[in-house]
């Protein structure tokens, strides 16, 4: 049994920086792969050595997944990625929200194709001590769709800055990239274990 069920990888903002998402099906194979991505672990070394690869670059934040929506769909090569993070005064409060705003006309309007959602756990490079922190992931058909999808995850612009002033969405807020840029490739690479191929 392989220890990543998915793996989504793909160009973040600029042609030399990649992001990943790794997805596991319990906290046991997550604190595995952790494992050996530790400086002294056995990919930890390797990368260290590795001429390309910038290791002191790394970050990685990890969430429980508590909603799935659209979970008929799979995530294909052609499809864009975002991870969005910010501090909310409750989260079990939040994250009703979040399942009530997920309408099909919603999804339909920003070409989200599937969404993963939690709380981020306090090991995560973007948590800020002692602030609650939902963590999504969307899933959008192409990369327009994600750059619509941004303007309104903007805490200095419009809905969501009328939501953070009311106390509803608080710093720091975190967004991130996992497939392709204008002209640099299709979208991101979609890996699964073998055993889960078609």
């Amino acid at each position: 049994m392989p220890l990543v069920s998915k793996f989504l990888f793909g160009m973040k903002d600029a042609a030399d920086c990649l992001s990943a998402v790794h997805m596991y099906a319990s906290e046991a194979d997550l604190k595995a792969v952790q494992k050996m991505f530790a400086p002294d672990g056995e990919f930890g070394k390797m990368l260290a050595e590795n001429p390309v690869i910038k290791g002191e670059t790394f970050q990685g934040s990890t969430f429980e997944v508590r909603v799935v929506v659209g979970k008929e769909v799979e995530e294909d090569e052609t499809m864009v990625a975002g991870v969005y993070a910010h501090g909310v005064p409750d989260f079990e409060e939040w994250l009703k929200l979040f399942g009530e705003s997920q309408s099909d006309e919603f999804l339909k309007d920003f070409g989200i194709i599937k969404s993963y959602a939690g709380n981020m756990t306090d090991d995560s490079s973007w948590k800020k001590a002692d602030v609650v922190m939902p963590m999504v992931i969307h899933v959008f058909k192409d990369y327009n769709s994600k750059a619509k999808f941004d303007t309104i995850f903007d805490p200095t612009f419009g809905m969501f800055k009328d939501i953070a002033n009311a106390g509803g969405a608080l710093p720091p807020f975190f967004e991130q990239q996992v497939g392709a840029v204008p002209g640099k490739g299709e979208g991101a690479w979609i890996m699964k274990p073998a055993t889960q191929a078609a």
